[in-house]
C-alpha cells in the first residue's frame, strides 16, 4: 500500500467544485498508470490531493517519475495519545 501525493495545480481556485475538478484532472493519468503497473486504486482524497493504491513493490519507483506526483508515502495508523 502506498499514498501518492499529487501536485496541487488548481491555479489558486478555492471553490469546492474547482478543487474537485482540478484533482480529477491531475489524478486521471496517475490512476491510469497505477492500473498499467498492475496495481489498483483503493481510495482517493481530493481534499488533500492524494490517491491510495496497491502497487507491486518493484514498480513503485515508476510512479515517482510522473509529473503529477509530488511524493510517495506509506500509510500510517493514527494512534490516540
Amino acid at each position: 500500500d502506498i499514498i501518492v501525493e499529487l501536485h496541487d495545480w488548481n491555479g489558486g481556485e478555492q471553490s469546492v467544485t474547482a478543487l474537485r475538478e482540478a484533482f480529477s484532472h491531475t489524478a486521471a493519468p496517475v490512476v491510469e498508470r497505477i492500473s498499467n503497473l498492475g496495481g489498483e486504486v483503493t481510495g482517493e482524497a481530493w481534499i488533500n490531493q492524494t490517491v491510495r493504491a496497491r502497487v507491486p513493490a518493484q514498480r513503485v519507483y515508476e510512479l515517482a517519475d510522473l509529473e503529477e506526483v509530488s511524493a510517495l508515502d506509506v500509510p500510517h495508523a493514527i494512534e490516540p495519545d
